[in-house]
């Protein structure tokens, strides 16, 4: 699971149980004790032993609609978004007014490509709760899938505006800034991305691959050299470094590269697009 679904569920089920907590401890056996249980459990990576917890906690209040937000949660970590549908469809029809199952329910349709559906449960989302970051981030994410890229930048934009400090709003921001071609607000975004995490591999290499777009292959050059330091098998800084070596009329090191590529990729398409490179140079 993707590093911001896990923030995401761990979100949720801290949300719930602080709701719980602030209450009087429940009865041993109770639906909240156990419901706390599953808590603790999913909390410590534990979601098999959580979902069946959480599947006491049903039978013993099969209204609580917490309990089938949480699972899903649990099901969607455990790659079963099926299940997970099923789970917030059922939270909401027991309470309408719950962020977190029109929010995880979206994160489920996501998984299984069904962004339609996906944004319009993130669209549910944010007009119960127009806080919440994440379902402007991920809606951004579903809008980009299917080809919207304007519309995703507006919500990357929202993402920022709500949480300037998250990285990925501005790497994916810059990335469909590229999309739509406008590389200078790319490497605006790229930038802002890697002084926020000076080890983002993909801000460097995307940024060259601009520079590169807009002629700058000094700086094309030295953000792939910055990327082979950091992963010296990424095969793609190799085919850049080397497309910005040949544009500014270096061919050993040009050559250099797109055969260092070659021996890194086994992708025939690519192994060839770098062949006719080496050929045009070799000539």
């Amino acid at each position: 699971m993707s590093r911001s679904l896990k923030l995401v569920f761990l979100i949720l089920v801290l949300l719930i149980s602080i709701i719980l907590m602030g209450c009087a401890a429940p009865p041993e056996e109770s639906a909240e004790w156990y419901f706390q249980r599953a808590y603790e459990l999913a909390e410590h990576g534990l979601y098999n032993a959580a979902i069946e917890v959480y599947a006491k906690v049903i039978e013993l209040k099969p209204k609580m609609a917490a309990a089938y937000v949480n699972r899903a949660a649990a099901y969607i970590y455990k790659g079963q978004p099926d299940l997970a549908i099923a789970d917030c469809t059922k939270a909401i029809e027991l309470d309408p007014s719950l962020t977190m199952a029109y929010f995880n329910r979206a994160n489920a349709y996501s998984v299984i490509g069904e962004y339609e559906s996906a944004i319009a449960d993130y669209t549910l989302a944010v007009v119960l709760d127009s806080s919440l970051t994440m379902a402007y981030l991920k809606r951004a994410n579903a809008y980009s899938a299917i080809g919207k890229h304007k519309i995703a930048i507006a919500d990357y934009t929202k993402t920022i505006e709500l949480d300037p400090g998250l990285t990925m709003a501005y790497l994916s921001r810059a990335n469909a800034y590229s999309i739509i071609g406008e590389h200078s607000e790319a490497i605006a975004d790229y930038t802002k991305a890697i002084e926020l995490d000076p080890g983002l591999i993909m801000a460097y290499l995307n940024r060259a691959n601009a520079y590169n777009v807009i002629g700058k292959y000094g700086s094309a050059i030295a953000d792939c050299t910055k990327v082979i330091e950091l992963d010296p098998n990424l095969a793609q800084a190799y085919f850049h470094r080397g497309t910005a070596y040949k544009e500014q009329g270096n061919k050993d090191a040009a050559l250099a590269d797109f055969r260092k590529f070659i021996t890194l990729i086994d992708d025939s398409a690519w192994i060839e697009k770098a062949g006719n490179e080496i050929q045009e140079l070799s000539q």
